[in-house]
């Protein structure tokens, strides 16, 4: 027989043990799902933005392809609706710039003001439209058919270059500024000598230019000197120098032949040179 005592022990540390194996339980029973729901929430809203990523990448790569470069240049009142769909727009887009365009367009500005033609496709159709603003088209009779005038390059403005078929803003830059530097242009080949006009380009271009040789600013071979020669793109310094020390052997050139006296002019490069000097 146990004495009360000890019976009071035995009681108190079974009440212990009890109290050990329940309060675990009690206290962490809500925190261990909780952890499990935390990490399921942030790993559901990852997916979530991952989506929505996706969505986003595949809303702007489906926009750029959905815009295409017109086959040729166009007259953009000419354009149907039909036409204008092709190139990407909707139909009530199509309309819209089929009543916005109906009396031409006369300059890049009023068709990039056009609210319905996205950025995109502006800048894929803006060099293959035919501008009415700069005064190269012509009506023929009663069917008002456009047709286009030759452009003398040595006295084109920047506006009319660009209505040449391919010439773009820059393209037509790079030619007024190698005019400027030749001093004009002898022959519409010389087209060729800038990097971005290819025989295929060029022909397209040379049924629609021509060339005024009289217009060209010549250099005075007896009076330039040799930073003038030497500015010309057909004329290094070692050849201005020369040129300018012969003439000053001779005490001035008598015809043009004669800066072939220096070495450095050969025949082919008299001949470049020929149209652009005088004495």
């Amino acid at each position: 027989m146990f004495s009360v005592n000890t019976k009071k022990g035995l009681f108190l540390l079974l009440g212990l043990i009890v109290v050990v194996a329940i309060l675990p339980r009690i206290f962490l029973k809500d925190e261990i799902p909780q952890i499990e729901i935390t990490k399921i929430s942030e790993g559901h809203l990852t997916r979530l933005d991952q989506r929505e990523t996706d969505l986003r990448s595949y809303g702007k790569k489906s926009q750029k392809q959905r815009f295409k470069t017109p086959d040729s240049r166009f007259y953009p009142e000419k354009y149907s609706i039909n036409e204008w769909i092709n190139l990407g727009l909707s139909r009530k887009q199509a309309e819209v710039v089929c009543r916005m365009v109906k009396n031409g367009v006369r300059s890049e500005s009023y068709l990039k003001k056009i609210y319905v033609i996205p950025e995109e496709l502006f800048a894929l159709i803006k060099d293959s439209v035919i501008y009415q603003s700069n005064g190269l088209t012509e009506k023929i009779g009663s069917n008002e058919k456009p047709v286009l005038k030759q452009i003398e390059l040595n006295s084109a403005t920047k506006e009319e270059l660009i209505s040449l078929p391919g010439v773009g803003e820059y393209i037509a830059g790079r030619i007024l500024d190698y005019r400027n530097k030749l001093k004009g242009y002898c022959t519409p080949e010389q087209l060729m000598e800038l990097k971005k006009i290819d025989l295929t380009l060029y022909n397209k271009l040379e049924p629609l230019i021509t060339v005024d040789g009289s217009l060209i600013d010549k250099l005075k071979i007896n009076a330039a000197t040799s930073e003038e020669l030497a500015a010309h793109p057909y004329i290094s310094w070692n050849v201005a120098n020369s040129i300018i020390k012969i003439r000053e052997q001779k005490g001035g050139y008598r015809n043009l032949e004669e800066i072939k006296s220096s070495v450095l002019v050969d025949e082919e490069l008299f001949a470049k040179l020929k149209p652009y000097i005088s004495l």
